[in-house]
């Protein structure tokens, strides 16, 4: 179990590299978003094809409120890539985790320990770290930046469908099955968005902009992307159905906040990328930041 949530991690951390490789390729920013969610559920077609995978109708409207909320919530997650930097806007994601007992209290009535409050906590002066940049600032125009914004708002959306995958996997054979056809549910949705703005005849403006050259200069950053977010997700269900201890796993995957600063420090200075622009006390702050949120999540499972 250890091995498949810490592989999940480190898998979303190169994603979230990746992205900002795609938008450095001149596509526009919205159909970039697209375009790395329709990958990663193009490539779970062969899995679909080559595995015993089964549709389970008893689940239809989990799959249809899972394709009008979360596909929209992850083009957003996504597209907060193009806003910040992956070492602001990736670790936020681990927000989803600390929300998730704050939306079933909300559904459900279920009641809030002192733990979920104190994660709730931890989470917020997280988020501050990561958004810091070389100079230390409390400014809220600095703070709550669209970019942390479209990614702490994804992460809300997420948290409320873990809550209607938690309701739909017990009626499939395994976890990663369920995985896989939402996954390429949400690839459909990606392309036919793709396909409305092309018939829009969007594709011409700035932030719609598809066109050959910058596809090409794309398409690497895009099979990579799209493939570690497949892996990273298999992983963590995987993870889930071996252990079956999901509170332990979320612990492990939340390590990916760290990842993803790691991993983008290593590439701006060994790699010497030029992908993000920050100094060594921004990544200082950040890797804080992240540590927080895993800490964050850490006392709201655990408390």
């Amino acid at each position: 179990m250890v091995p498949f949530a810490l592989f999940g991690a480190a898998f979303y951390a190169v994603y979230a590299a990746c992205n900002k490789y795609v938008y450095r390729s001149g596509l526009g920013a919205v159909p970039a978003a697209i375009l790395v969610v329709s990958t990663c559920g193009l490539l779970a077609a062969p899995l679909l094809l080559c595995c015993d995978t089964h549709w389970v109708p008893a689940t239809a409207w989990h799959a249809l409120f899972l394709c009008a909320v979360s596909s929209p919530a992850m083009f957003l997650a996504t597209y907060s890539y193009s806003r910040e930097d992956a070492s602001v806007v990736g670790p936020v994601i681990s927000v989803k985790i600390v929300a998730l007992p704050f939306v079933e209290a909300f559904l459900f009535g279920k009641s809030l320990s002192a733990g979920v409050w104190a994660g709730a906590g931890l989470a917020a002066a997280g988020i501050v770290f990561v958004s810091q940049t070389d100079r230390w600032t409390l400014k809220p125009s600095h703070l709550l930046r669209p970019g942390v914004l479209m990614m702490a708002t994804a992460a809300l959306v997420f948290a409320v469908g873990d809550v209607v995958c938690g309701d739909a996997i017990p009626h499939w054979p395994s976890s990663w099955q369920f995985t896989v056809h939402i996954t390429f549910l949400q690839g459909l949705v990606g392309l036919a968005l793709l396909g409305g703005l092309r018939l829009a005849g969007w594709t011409s403006r700035k932030a719609f902009r598809v066109d050959a050259p910058a596809m090409r200069r794309a398409a690497l950053p895009l099979a990579a992307g799209g493939t570690a977010l497949l892996v990273a997700q298999l992983c963590l269900f995987q993870s889930m159905g071996l252990g079956g201890n999901v509170t332990l796993t979320n612990i492990l995957y939340s390590t990916r906040s760290l990842m993803v600063v790691g991993l983008m420090a290593a590439l701006v200075f060994l790699g010497h990328s030029r992908v993000e622009h920050a100094g060594w006390r921004a990544y200082t702050f950040r890797a804080a930041g992240a540590a927080l949120l895993a800490t964050a999540i850490l006392v709201a499972l655990q408390c």
